[in-house]
């Protein structure tokens, strides 16, 4: 599973600490520098050679090096490592003093890195000393010098390092000199880090922060913060490295946002107007101390590039999956991570069913979080399963983001384009979205697919294959991950009716029998002719019952907000509803005497007040408190149930034979869809408040790993036991209907309750 070598880039700041092994603090400064010339010009002229270690007489150029130890600093150490002696194989190398900070604290991390599991690595450090600095540029040096050394292959047989030398004009003499040094490095920094992130390789970067100036390396662990950039640390006498890991935080958003466009502007005027401005003083402190007379900090750009990736992500987007993905293949996890940042994040601006809980990017971030802890609690059952591999991983992650995409659906048939049978404006009747949103994925995937997956002129042959068949998988999966939808047995339609999926089959036979009747085929009848290969098929069957497992994991209460929200949910709910009695009270007086006679609509208007009386009778305390009256609930949910089967059978009746535009053409027929439309609105207000309501009860669903190497615990945590008792009913029922797929994953759902309302 580790047989990709791990390529890291560590990023070095360069103090003097190399000299205090070649000098005595009490040596002739004529003497010092007249060896450290020796040495640096002797580094100088033989560090093109040393890239060829077996032709460049390595031995000759230690001797030389060695020869310049000061003699109360002898090291044996030093020696052994530049010569490559055999008897560092028996030296405990965590107890050793090592001739430099730098030295030190990479050896360190080293020791507790390299050599695992065989795997290889390579390692490309960039040390980083001051330009005006002998001493700094001397310890630069001797550092490529020790850790190319042949000790170090010795110690670490299956490690590369690759040394770069940049020295930087840093200084601390002034506040000026400090800041303007900070962002010199912090421009060495981004070309670097651009240069190998432009690669598409699944490069890890480090900051190591033991040396150089302690307040430029302070600056250094901040950027790495920034950055989401781990940094390692070595403290004075201590061989073992410390990760400084870098928090799950940004640069203060919030902060940003009050005065962003003061920076923005104070970045674009004249140098010398700015100037002006500094010196009377009333600036924000932060802001002024990023312009440095009359020029501009590189840290500026860096802080707006931050707020403005940022600023609208208000969620992150499920790094731990498509960082697992890029480990399989670098090219696609980098274009995955640009659709879930860019495109895809924004598909949700046409979401026609406001009133359910949140199905939009923080649901496709909270899924992919669940799906990283499914694969982190049971790699060995994964591995097995061929699911941790880059087609299944990155098939996975595109119907994570795209599964619900049918509830942005505007119109059937999505493409305005398709005449035959006429559009029908779905945002008339947000219970049929919800109903089959899954459907509508489909159709809109296959519609949207190109601008869903831009094509990525980078990528090499395998990554161009993998993401076509992505791009004629994925529709498949989104269609099958409602729980009734087949994976590998057909259904039969009459069966189908009778399984209490009456609604399903009334809304989708209205609007085309033919291609619900299409769903009812098990998935792998749909894609047994498909251009797949047998692997993949396989994969996206699993894929599908994975995707089903996960989705239905997704039922904690931040899907439905804080007591704030709930309160004003239900307050809204109130008003709207009420708006909509409203405009249908006023339809029904107009109807005709015949149609004020239909047994149905008679039904449909006893039904939608039964729910509307139910809804009223809410108040936000009990909302919050959860106390809402269980039978009032009830009463509800068993209402909605028989409601919407009716409604569209009376669609379907009213429709005829017509096309779905000749609903609204004729004033008859368009009067009666208006009517039924506003019970459904109405009645799916209410029946979505409920579901937001049952959300609060549950405070997280955390999957971790049992007590085998192939299983999954589903912690769930709440407020109430029959809530509770109901979340995990409806895992197991998931669970159930996939096992025969997931074959051998074991898999157990646990809740524990506390008392305590929403937070």
């Amino acid at each position: 599973m580790h047989s990709k070598s791990r390529k890291v880039l560590m990023l070095c700041n360069v103090g003097i600490s190399a000299m205090y092994n070649f000098f005595s603090r009490n040596d002739d400064p004529q003497k010092e520098k007249k060896i450290v010339d020796k040495i640096t010009n002797c580094y100088e002229c033989r560090k093109k050679e040393m890239q060829d270690k077996t032709s460049f007489p390595f031995q000759d150029f230690a001797n030389d090096v060695i020869k310049q130890l000061h003699p109360e600093k002898q090291s044996t150490l030093t020696e052994d490592f530049l010569c490559g002696n055999d008897n560092l194989k028996e030296k405990d190398l965590r107890k050793e003093h090592y001739p430099s900070a730098e030295c030190q604290s990479i050896v360190g991390w080293l020791l507790d890195n390299a050599n695992k599991n065989d795997q290889r690595m390579d390692l490309t450090i960039y040390f980083f000393p001051s330009k005006e600095s002998v001493e700094s540029k001397f310890t630069a040096g001797f550092n490529h010098l020790f850790l190319e050394s042949k000790g170090m292959s010795l110690v670490f047989p299956n490690l590369n390092v690759n040394c770069k030398i940049h020295p930087l004009d840093i200084q601390v003499r002034t506040t000026e000199n400090f800041f303007k040094s900070v962002d010199l490095l912090y421009k060495e920094y981004e070309n670097i880090k651009k240069e190998y992130e432009g690669k598409n390789e699944n490069i890890e970067i480090i900051i190591n922060s033991t040396g150089g100036y302690k307040s430029i390396s302070a600056y250094a662990s901040l950027y790495g913060q920034i950055n989401n950039i781990p940094l390692i640390y070595t403290f004075e006498k201590e061989t073992r490295s410390i990760e400084l890991t870098s928090l799950p935080i940004s640069y203060a958003i919030g902060a940003m946002d009050e005065e962003i466009s003061m920076l923005r502007g104070l970045n674009k005027i004249d140098p010398t107007y700015r100037s002006e401005l500094k010196k009377k003083g009333n600036l924000p402190r932060w802001i002024e101390s990023l312009f440095l007379g009359e020029s501009n900090s590189n840290l500026i750009d860096i802080l707006i590039n931050q707020y403005d990736s940022g600023h609208y992500k208000l969620t992150g987007v499920g790094t731990g999956l498509i960082n697992r993905l890029s480990e399989k293949n670098a090219p696609l996890g980098f274009y995955f991570k640009e659709l879930v940042t860019g495109i895809w994040s924004e598909l949700w601006i046409g979401d026609q069913i406001p009133e359910t809980v949140e199905h939009s990017r923080r649901h496709s971030k909270r899924l992919m979080e669940i799906a990283e802890n499914f694969f982190r609690s049971a790699e060995t059952f994964f591995h097995t399963m061929q699911l941790d591999e880059d087609f299944p991983l990155a098939l996975l992650t595109a119907a994570i983001y795209l599964h619900d995409i049918g509830h942005t659906a505007a119109i059937f048939p999505v493409d305005p384009q398709e005449k035959v049978q006429g559009h029908f404006p779905l945002g008339m009747f947000p219970s049929a979205v919800r109903e089959i949103h899954h459907l509508l994925s489909y159709e809109l995937i296959k519609f949207k697919s190109n601008d869903l997956f831009p094509p990525h002129d980078s990528f090499d042959n395998k990554s161009n294959t993998i993401l076509e068949d992505i791009k004629r998988a994925v529709p498949f999966v989104c269609a099958y991950h409602r729980g009734y939808t087949p994976l590998r047995k057909n259904l039969n339609l009459e069966e189908f009716k009778k399984s209490g999926k009456k609604t399903i089959y009334e809304i989708a036979s209205f609007l085309n029998e033919e291609k619900f009747e299409m769903s009812l085929k098990s998935l792998a009848e749909q894609i047994e002719n498909k251009d797949f290969s047998e692997k993949q098929k396989k994969q996206i069957i699993k894929v599908t019952a994975l995707l089903r497992l996960v989705d239905a994991c997704d039922m904690q209460s931040d899907r439905t907000g804080s007591k704030t929200f709930l309160n004003a949910r239900l307050k809204r709910t109130q008003t709207e509803a009420k708006a909509l009695w409203t405009q249908l009270e006023h339809l029904l007086e107009i109807l005709s005497e015949n149609d004020k006679e239909r047994t149905d609509l008679e039904k449909l208007i006893n039904y939608i007040k039964t729910i509307r009386k139910a809804g009223e009778s809410f108040s936000p305390q009990d909302a919050i408190n959860g106390t809402l009256n269980p039978k009032t609930q009830k009463d509800i949910d068993e209402t909605t149930k028989e409601l919407y089967p009716l409604i569209f059978q009376v669609l379907k009746d009213t429709r005829e034979n017509q096309s779905l535009n000749q609903l609204f053409e004729n004033p008859k027929t368009s009067q009666i869809v208006f009517i039924l439309s506003l019970i459904n609105r109405i009645a799916f207000k209410w029946e979505q408040f409920i579901h937001f309501y049952k959300h609060r009860a549950i405070d997280f669903v955390l999957p971790v790993s049992n007590d085998t190497n192939n299983g999954i615990d589903i912690q769930i945590l709440g407020n109430n036991n029959e809530l509770l008792k109901k979340a995990k009913k409806e895992i197991d029922k998931e669970y159930a209907a996939v096992k025969d797929v997931l074959e051998e994953l074991s898999f157990t759902v646990k809740t524990q309750c506390h008392k305590g309302g929403v937070k």
